[in-house]
């Protein structure tokens, strides 16, 4: 494969991660947010969930903030590999400007 097809390859990798980490940072924000409001409000005020598409009384908050605990959790981790995976790509893609450029 050419030079050329290389960089531009890794170009739209670059855009696809930095897609993917701004989605999940979004919905990190999301999970946090949640887990806020739940510990605030009051245990006499009903919570609901959705499922598909009825909302459901939830029964077990600390269930509930577990589970989100740990969704939390793993959005974080899958932050952290694309983000080590968008520091792999820059490294490639200057390593290849340069190259591109030398010749």
């Amino acid at each position: 494969m050419e030079d050329q097809q290389k960089f531009q390859m890794m170009i739209q990798e670059l855009q696809l991660v930095a897609q993917q980490i701004a989605s999940l940072n979004n919905q990190n924000r999301e999970l946090e947010i949640t887990i806020e409001q739940i510990e605030v409000q009051s245990e006499d005020l009903a919570l609901y969930r959705q499922t598909g598409a009825i909302l459901s009384v939830v029964s077990d908050r600390k269930s509930l903030l577990e589970e989100l605990s740990q969704t939390k959790d793993k959005v974080s981790q899958a932050i952290e590999q694309l983000s080590e995976r968008e520091r792999e790509l820059r490294e490639g893609y200057e390593k290849l400007s340069k190259e591109i450029e030398g010749q």
